[in-house]
């Protein structure tokens, strides 16, 4: 059987070309409960507000007695709004001495009196919102399937609004100005700096402490981060870490130059993004919001430098507790941007909940935007919905991965230090904003209303099944679709490569040869036809998604040992990651399965007892498994400790050594074997064979006597 074993040793080193491979470069997904803390976390049951402070607006030429206010306890705060309301707090003499339950209430309280007034045409709390074909050379652009044609075909998502068709027509203009209402801005970020699409903006969050950069209102939307410790923005509040929620946003509309061979791309690969910077830690004043609005429609605000660079389209990611008539102020703030001719997108929320119960969701003359998924449906598990909806477009979904790429389905954009995916309407709302853009590029005069009609009428209609509620007029489409949606192809096995194609010639050859004796020529017949059928077969797109619950056991019980031999070690999905920013991603190749299917074949194509063959797959099957385990192992504690030790291993010693050990394995249970079943044959002949062979040597002996 020298024959059978030179076979099996050069099927084996051949399948070296599908060893496992692992991904260190590829970038490890936030795991999907710290984006949900972020992003969907649950707003209070009552609509929150800054304790003590009342925004009243006047009537003309009216203003209350300092003597009326004093004995209410109120003071005039310094500021007035770019809406000419006026800001009253309680004086903190008196706060100082009342418990936090007391504030709020007296609050209301006052917000309730002054509403009666004559001279007040309304009062209202001070809101806090919170963090509610043409294709670019950017490296990580196959990984934004939100951008892709929509469509079932190579390179398109049922999820895609068709940016590679749009951009055939029109990459933006730098005349189009992009306001990203939010948490600020990184300039720093690798895919921002020297953008020309970055046109700075404006620190419009007058606390020091919620701006978290030791003042107030400056001309620096630098993002300075928002985490919070337990309990600091209420009683009982969580900790949070920073979201650079507003870079994040900002990037898909296209604040990074698309197209720099550098990160993601944008919607946009020519546009002016103006950051105003309203949410700090705990969120963002609703005045602090109302003005921020105002001024990036370049009207003026008391106390803030003129914009000379108005924006025509807004983009806000946020969002808070109640309808939009609780904050008339905020109304009156959208509806002269719009005036100006300003289109002003906003997100629906993130409660899973009927988004005319939020704002600005709820507001007049904005366009709401919900969330779709990888498929094109609305993510149930958390947008907003409602008949105050305009349009879905992609917030992604970090808990599913649809397209079986190994990686969560969020959309993927910067923030500090890299890129990440998120979800969430926040994430929907600057690809509709993104797209209001485009379209401004070729068509500059267009008003609110007809941008909102151009929406509706471009949109791609979705059934019950995909919008099992209201999810307005459809999912986004930047370009029309030259086709309806064509059906999925039938699945079918991928072309050859000529590498497989050599592979699998050379195991035929050797097949042929073995002809000469019937045992080999069956064993060769078999593992030829094995091998041919994994060569054409082993392929992501069709055992990738089989082995997606092997392939995540494999990382878990990786992270497990790891942590066993004392590695801090964290795990999102298949990815394996190390705080110090080491990450690898365990393919569906890296499982081990590979080594154990070829082994298996092996000893059990050869001619062997079954018991013996038992014994060989009993015996094979957990030392291959752990012998992988232990190469994905050290490789993390390499790839942490030495990155040139890491390339080393991977590349070129761990498969050899799979290789040379699923050899000597199989070598040694075939000479087992072979060895056990000579030892055993022996006595085996029976007694009549036994008594005929030793008579023929008895007569011939006799006879050469005789002669």
């Amino acid at each position: 059987m020298r024959l059978a074993r030179f076979i099996t040793i050069g099927t084996i080193l051949a399948w070296g070309l599908f060893s496992c491979y692992l991904l260190p470069n590829r970038l490890p997904d936030i795991p999907p409960e710290t984006v949900k803390k972020l992003l969907e976390r649950r707003l209070s049951d009552q609509p929150r507000f800054v304790p003590g402070e009342v925004i009243v607006k006047l009537k003309p030429t009216v203003s209350p007695h300092r003597d009326t206010l004093r004995q209410m306890g109120l003071e005039a705060m310094e500021r007035v709004t770019s809406g000419g309301e006026v800001i009253y707090r309680i004086m903190p003499a008196l706060t100082g001495t009342l418990r936090q339950a007391e504030i709020l209430d007296n609050t209301m309280a006052l917000v309730q009196e002054i509403s009666r007034w004559d001279s007040v045409i309304y009062a209202q709390p001070n809101y806090i919102l919170e963090i509610a074909d043409t294709a670019p050379n950017d490296p990580l652009y196959n990984d934004q399937w939100n951008f892709f044609n929509n469509g079932a075909g190579p390179g398109q998502s049922p999820g895609g609004i068709n940016l590679p068709r749009a951009w055939d027509l029109t990459t933006g203009s730098s005349q189009v100005v992009v306001a990203v209402i939010d948490t600020g801005i990184l300039p720093t970020h690798e895919d921002i700096a020297g953008s020309p699409n970055y046109l700075g903006g404006f620190d419009m969050i007058s606390d020091p402490a919620r701006a978290n950069d030791g003042d107030g209102r400056d001309d620096d939307p630098t993002d300075q981060g928002d985490a919070v410790a337990d309990s600091e923005c209420f009683p009982g509040s969580p900790p949070e870490p920073d979201s650079w929620h507003g870079t994040h946003v900002a990037g898909i509309v296209g604040v990074g130059k698309t197209n720099n061979g550098i990160g993601v791309a944008g919607v946009n690969w020519n546009v002016r993004v103006l950051a105003v910077r309203v949410l700090g830690k705990c969120g963002g004043t609703i005045a602090d919001i109302n003005d921020g609005i105002r001024w990036a429609a370049g009207l003026p605000v008391p106390v803030a430098p003129p914009n000379t660079t108005p924006a025509k389209v807004i983009s806000m990611s946020l969002g808070g507790r109640g309808p939009c008539q609780l904050s008339p102020s905020t109304q009156a703030a959208i509806d002269d941007a719009v005036d100006a001719g300003v289109t002003i997108v906003v997100a629906a929320g993130n409660e899973a909940s009927d988004a005319s119960g939020f704002m600005p969701a709820s507001c007049n003359h904005v366009i709401t935007v919900a969330a779709s998924d990888y498929r094109g449906h609305l993510v149930r598990r958390y947008s907003n919905f409602g008949n105050v909806v305009a349009i879905m477009a992609p917030g992604g979904d970090v808990t599913r991965d649809d397209n079986a790429d190994g990686q969560n389905d969020g959309v993927l954009s910067m923030i500090q230090g890299g890129y990440a995916r998120y979800n969430g309407t926040s994430m929907a709302a600057p690809h509709v904003a993104g797209a209001v853009a485009l379209w401004l590029a070729r068509e500059p005069h267009l008003s609110p209303s007809q941008v909102l009609n151009r929406l509706r009428e471009t949109a791609l209609p979705r059934d019950s099944t995909q919008c099992p509620r209201p999810c307005g007029a459809g999912l986004l489409q930047v370009a029309a679709r030259t086709d309806t949606p064509p059906p999925p192809p039938p699945p079918k096995a991928p072309a050859l490569t000529r590498t497989d194609l050599a592979g699998f010639l050379l195991v035929l050859v050797m097949a042929v040869l073995g002809r000469r004796r019937s045992a080999d020529a069956r064993f060769l017949a078999f593992m030829a036809i094995f091998t041919g059928l994994v060569f054409l077969l082993y392929r992501e797109e069709l055992v990738g998604p089989a082995l997606a619950p092997l392939t995540l056991w494999t990382a878990r019980m990786t992270v497990f040992l790891l942590h066993w031999l004392g590695v801090e070690a964290g795990q999102a999905a298949t990815v394996i990651s190390h705080p110090e920013g080491f990450a690898y991603e365990v393919a569906y190749s890296c499982v081990g399965i590979l080594p154990v299917v070829f082994f298996t074949a092996a000893v059990l194509a050869y001619p062997a007892a079954l018991v013996r063959q038992l014994v060989g797959v009993t015996i094979g099957l957990p030392a291959l498994l752990a012998l992988n385990f232990s190469r994905l192992v050290h490789l993390f504690y390499l790839g942490v400790h030495d990155r040139a030790a890491f390339q080393l291993w991977h590349e070129d010693l761990w498969p050899t050594i799979i290789r040379l050990s699923v050899i000597g394995l199989w070598l040694s249970w075939a000479s087992w074997a072979e060895g056990r079943s000579t030892r055993l044959a022996s006595p085996a002949l029976p007694w009549r064979e036994w008594v005929r062979v030793r008579g023929n040597c008895w007569g011939r002996k006799v006879a050469s006597e005789s002669a």
